[in-house]
């Protein structure tokens, strides 16, 4: 979209690249924001570029040919799988006691009973590790952090279950108030299989 209005109204544009993947976007204004998208590929924050012309609208960032282009990454969808999804939500109780997951059923539990878990830290981290897991991870958030306690903790893993089977999970905790729980689960059925892609992920979330 090109910023050519002062507040709403800006003009959008929709264009296609060619077949080296350039285009060229012409317009006024003080700049323009450009969003790029691909079937069978992930957004990424590179996919997206807000570009000014003006001293006004503070750093000039020109490219105005193709010797000058503006680069987007993109990152093309690996091997789909087709995985069992389950939300669950629930709360946990202020005395110790687990709360269970069963990640085939969706039942509120929260536990790998027989398997365990391993921390999964990169967004594109689509195949559970063979080995490393632990049985029980904990998430501690002592009053004792002062400054530093939050009261929403988000963490995800690699679960490894009893009959084979791998997943990765997605746990949001609140640690105050109420004390809840929510967790979204991708589980490959298919036991001895370590894949877990699961395709485009919807727009600002994970994959």
């Amino acid at each position: 979209s090109l910023s050519d209005h002062l507040g709403f109204g800006d003009t959008t544009l929709r264009l296609k690249t060619d077949k080296a993947g350039l285009f060229h976007a012409a317009g006024h204004g003080l700049g323009v924001v450009i969003l790029v998208t691909k079937d069978g590929y992930y957004h990424l924050q590179q996919s997206d570029g807000n570009f000014t012309y003006a001293k006004a609208a503070g750093h000039i960032d020109p490219h105005p040919d193709a010797n000058s282009p503006a680069v987007f990454v993109l990152r093309k969808v690996g091997r789909i799988e087709p995985l069992i999804v389950k939300e669950g939500r629930g709360s946990l109780a202020k005395d110790g006691t687990p709360s269970r997951i069963d990640l085939q059923s969706g039942r509120c539990r929260l536990s790998v009973e027989g398997g365990g878990l391993i921390e999964r830290t990169g967004e594109f981290d689509f195949e559970a590790p063979d080995h490393g897991y632990s049985q029980f991870v904990e998430i501690n958030m002592p009053k004792a952090l002062g400054a530093k306690w939050r009261s929403f903790i988000t963490r995800e893993y690699f679960v490894q279950l009893p009959n084979g089977a791998y997943a990765r999970v997605r746990f949001v905790m609140n640690a105050g108030g109420r004390q809840t729980f929510a967790l979204t689960s991708y589980l490959n059925p298919k036991p001895g299989s370590r894949s877990l892609e699961h395709g485009q992920p919807p727009p600002g979330g994970r994959p």
